[in-house]
């Protein structure tokens, strides 16, 4: 018989080395972990997946995190996942950003 199912968290950062990091740390915590480098790559996993997490960076080439965040926040499916911002920026005005788009915690790098 199968045990519980390990969470799942996607990590969506652009940043190999933070990628790596964060993926390592959650797997050896006993997470079940999907990654994106890009917001394409964030929003096509989503369409297939749907986290108990999201762990994402503000700044993606592509699309920044605010408005992945808010295209999670507007997707009935997801509307009840856990974002987690984890970035780089440090200014007040991006945390409230964020809090404001439906995040549930800002984190800096």
């Amino acid at each position: 018989m199968d045990g519980p199912r390990a969470p799942v968290i996607l990590c969506v950062d652009d940043d190999k080395v933070t990628m790596r990091g964060l993926e390592r740390a959650l797997v050896n915590n006993g997470y079940s972990v999907l990654t994106a480098a890009s917001a394409a790559q964030a929003l096509t996993t989503l369409q297939h997946a749907k986290p108990d997490l999201i762990l994402l960076d503000a700044i993606i080439p592509d699309m920044d995190g605010y408005e992945i965040c808010r295209r999670v926040r507007s997707n009935p499916a997801l509307a009840n996942v856990p974002v987690i911002f984890v970035t780089a920026q440090e200014e007040g005005e991006d945390t409230n950003r964020a809090l404001s788009l439906g995040a549930v915690d800002y984190l800096i790098k």
